[in-house]
């Protein structure tokens, strides 16, 4: 689907599409340069971060191509909140607000804010603003992760909107205050001024705009683009069939309580006419644990699947309104303080995308996917008393890639970050053993831990390592180490989420476990759910996956069906027995 120029009668259709391209333009330098100033290898590398544009009312006009999917889903909810919060009157050129409050339109406490406003001609404009995943925010576990939480208080330093710079004067006393509460302050100082300078270099972009332009053509250029989206969703929408579509997904546990008890996430999903509506009242009331999401969050969670659906349409404000929100307060999936929710991402959100899939599944068949996996927060924290370190703490952040469900658009599924994080990067594993005393011993595919299909599942992934320290400790924060993703149409499920040490499973609410030097500690992420009987994959396919080690001989035979013959040789070379497998399939079919 092509997206047409639009135009008004003030605001012709090439000036619209230069400008439109421009706000996105800008963004994206902003994020190079949080890329170049920060500090820590989680922005740095792992590209934890968004940035985006908005109007002088918080409306969402433009994400960067590269930036991470959740936090531009929460982007105008955060502004407006931070705006509602400071109130307008209190803004002026040059000021820079920072917070983390999940209840004021955040995710986590980890997930740090930054806005700034802009003014032209004595008047605002437009704001800027940034997110980024600090490593550390206080509290009293490395990582402000901590599955057993049953307070806000007990996960990390919870920041409500303040001023950290006035007229472009930092506020030194603030940021003094901030980094005496955080375990990693050289990486959260240099993470902080990054994100200030991204927020500087859009400023300065928008006024090159502004001066080029006008304000008022950019203004109009700014609503413009956000009447765009609007219209291009609703279009789509309406050649969706009407109809009410329900989904029911399960968060593991609560990892706070005494109860083994999963979480019930049930999203109904209404299409009439050119409008969605999204229901989710029909949800587990909050967890004493950190599996909660904020209402934000899954609106957010919401809006990234609804628009994965529709990737040619700009993601901005108009994409909001042409749906219908009802999330009650006091959800797991709307949670109010004090609800811990440091573990939103893996749990709450990831399950409220999960349902939106699977109503797509019964929308649009042929577009849609199986489930996906769902991402590990690892957290390793300690004493490093490598030469040179002194003794110092560590704290090191990573997550792990997973399989994405099955598609009948195309072959297969891949391997990648969680479609909500797919801005980030991997970290490069040198450049955590540089900075953390740990080493990797492995990081590969796990071979048969697709869901199996005519399309099969992404892969899920194993990271293994060990801990260079002495007294060291491993934190999980993750979900479906029970409920799988799951097949759709005879495909497979999907495979468990898991955290290893040496021979014994931790699971994956481990708080806190003491590492032993000696032992390896394993991750391994879920497999996608497979799209399709297994049984009518192409037999090319299932042998290529074999000979690429993927798929072992005996999960061709059994699963698939197809008989895979390895010869003597010591190069292994596989063939099929064609009879054999035509002969396997036919019975297994009539089972």
């Amino acid at each position: 689907m092509a997206v047409p120029s639009r135009a008004t009668d003030q605001l012709d259709p090439m000036t619209f599409a230069v400008l439109q391209h421009a706000f996105t333009n800008v963004v994206d330098e902003m994020g190079a340069k949080i890329m170049q100033s920060a500090y820590s290898p989680v922005v740095n590398e792992g590209r934890d971060f968004a940035a985006s544009i908005t109007t002088s009312d918080g409306r969402l006009v433009a994400q960067g191509q590269q930036d991470l999917p959740a936090f531009i889903g929460i982007a105008p909810i955060w502004a407006k909140a931070q705006i509602e919060w400071i109130g307008i009157e209190n803004f002026r050129p040059g000021d820079v607000v920072i917070a983390n409050d999940p209840y004021l339109g955040g995710t986590h406490c980890m997930d740090v804010r930054f806005m700034m406003p802009v003014y032209w001609e004595g008047e605002l404009v437009a704001f800027v603003q940034d997110i980024a995943h600090w490593v550390d925010v206080g509290g009293p576990l490395p990582g402000g992760f901590n599955p057993r939480a049953a307070h806000i208080l007990q996960e990390a330093m919870r920041i409500t909107p303040i001023h950290v710079m006035r007229g472009g004067v930092l506020d030194e006393n603030l940021v003094s205050f901030i980094l005496a509460n955080v375990r990693l302050a050289d990486w959260s100082y240099g993470d902080m001024m990054g994100q200030i300078q991204g927020l500087r270099v859009g400023e300065q972009r928008l006024h090159a705009l502004l001066e080029k332009y006008g304000k008022e053509t950019v203004q109009l250029a700014m609503n413009e683009v956000i009447r765009s989206s609007e219209e291009l969703m609703r279009t789509e929408f309406a050649r969706m069939p009407d109809g009410d579509y329900e989904a029911v997904d399960y968060i593991d546990r609560d990892p706070a309580s005494d109860s083994d008890e999963p979480l019930t996430i049930d999203l109904k999903m209404t299409v009439e006419g050119n409008r969605v509506r999204c229901d989710l009242s029909g949800s587990s009331p909050q967890a004493l644990g950190p599996v909660n999401g904020p209402k934000g969050v899954s609106v957010s969670a919401l809006m990234v699947a609804i628009k994965s659906m529709f990737p040619e349409i700009p993601m901005n404000e108009g994409v909001y309104q042409a749906i219908d929100f009802h999330i009650p307060d006091g959800l797991v999936c709307s949670a109010v303080y004090p609800a811990p929710v440091s573990g939103m991402a893996s749990a709450c959100y990831a399950r409220v995308l999960d349902c939106v899939y699977r109503c797509f599944i019964e929308i649009s068949p042929d577009e849609a996917m199986a489930c996906p996996y769902t991402i590990l927060n690892i957290i390793v924290g300690g004493t490093d008393d490598r030469p040179g370190r002194d003794g110092k703490p560590f704290v090191m952040y990573t997550w792990v890639e997973g399989g994405y469900g099955g598609r009948p658009g195309k072959r297969d599924n891949h391997t990648a970050m969680s479609l909500f994080a797919s801005g980030t990067q991997s970290i490069p594993i040198e450049s955590l053993e540089r900075e953390h005393p740990v080493r990797f011993e492995r990081f590969e595919y796990l071979a048969d831990s697709e869901g199996a299909g005519m399309h099969r599942g992404g892969f899920g992934v194993e990271k293994s390592l060990s801990v260079q320290a002495e007294g060291a400790a491993i934190t999980c924060q993750g979900d479906r180490g029970r409920f799988v993703p799951w097949g759709h149409a005879g495909g497979s499920d999907g495979t468990p989420n898991s955290l290893m040490d040496g021979d014994l499973e931790v699971g994956v609410f481990a708080v806190d476990h003491q590492l032993d030097p000696a032992r390896l500690v394993r991750t391994r992420t879920n497999g996608g759910g497979g799209f399709g009987s297994p049984l009518e994959r192409p037999v090319e396919w299932v042998l290529e996956d074999v000979i690429d080690g993927l798929v072992t001989v005996e999960k061709a035979r059994e699963v698939y069906g197809v008989e895979v013959l390895v010869g003597d040789s010591d190069l292994l070379e596989y063939t099929v027995d064609v009879a054999a497998t035509e002969t396997r399939r036919a019975a297994a079919r009539k089972e």
